[in-house]
């Protein structure tokens, strides 16, 4: 916790005292990717001198955590969320499971012109945007940044100054070889099984200085089963050794 804190106030310092993180918010303007995902639950980083706001949140796929037990995360703590390891289901129904996909997805939210009554002339041509993921769940590090930018201007969408996505770790679209080349990150691998926490980072850096930045942390548990089923196997292997 101590170095989240130090790397928190660095970052305060480096984007200016003008600029603000709240939690558990709304970003601008309304998050519109996909349908039942509402715009909430943001940490939220507003720079309002230089009209720039980041965001990013994470909920259940579906707002699916099983069969008859929904619910949109498991807790919420500033800037860190909790959730149940296992696959995604593919519809809401609780019924089908998607193999590989997290139960949970993460959204993300970039607006380089804040003053919805003018233009301020920018947009992905002039500021760069990066999209940091640590993929590695435990103590380790797998630190794979995107270029957020980059493909922005190769979808012929660099004119644009707002992007908003909801995607799962668990999708094809992390290791396509034109999204990496194009991002100028590297494959990874991923485990919807996994437990532990990941890491997002999202940077916006104009004219050579950042000037907004969120971060926010997915907490990652042992299913309430599975923890049940390991117990049950400890005890018994624990009564074959007496």
């Amino acid at each position: 916790m101590k170095n989240r804190v130090c790397a928190l106030t660095v970052l305060a310092l480096a984007v200016g005292a003008s600029a603000q993180t709240v939690y558990d918010t709304s970003v601008t303007p309304t998050f519109f990717p996909g349908t039942g995902i509402p715009n909430a639950n943001f940490v939220v980083h507003n720079n309002v001198p230089a009209e720039v706001q980041t965001g990013l949140t994470s909920f259940y796929r579906f707002g699916v955590r099983g069969p008859g037990d929904n619910a949109l995360r498991d807790s919420l703590t500033l800037n860190t969320y909790s959730y149940r390891n296992g696959n995604a289901y593919t519809d809401g129904s609780a019924t089908t499971i998607a193999p590989g996909t997290a139960a949970w997805n993460f959204s993300y939210h970039i607006n380089l012109n804040t003053n919805t009554q003018q233009s301020n002339g920018q947009n992905f041509f002039n500021n760069l945007v990066l999209l940091t993921i640590d993929w590695d769940p435990t103590a380790g590090v797998d630190q794979r940044t995107y270029n957020m930018s980059a493909l922005m201007q190769a979808g012929g969408a660099g004119s644009l100054s707002l992007l908003q996505d909801s995607q799962n770790p668990g999708f094809s679209f992390w290791n396509d070889p034109i999204f990496l080349a194009i991002s100028g990150a590297a494959p990874r691998f991923f485990d919807p099984n996994a437990t532990g926490t990941y890491r997002f980072q999202l940077d916006v850096i104009r004219g050579g200085t950042p000037v907004s930045s969120t971060e926010m942390f997915v907490n990652v548990t042992p299913t309430p089963g599975a923890a049940a089923l390991f117990g049950l196997g400890t005890l018994a292997a624990f009564r074959r050794r007496r």
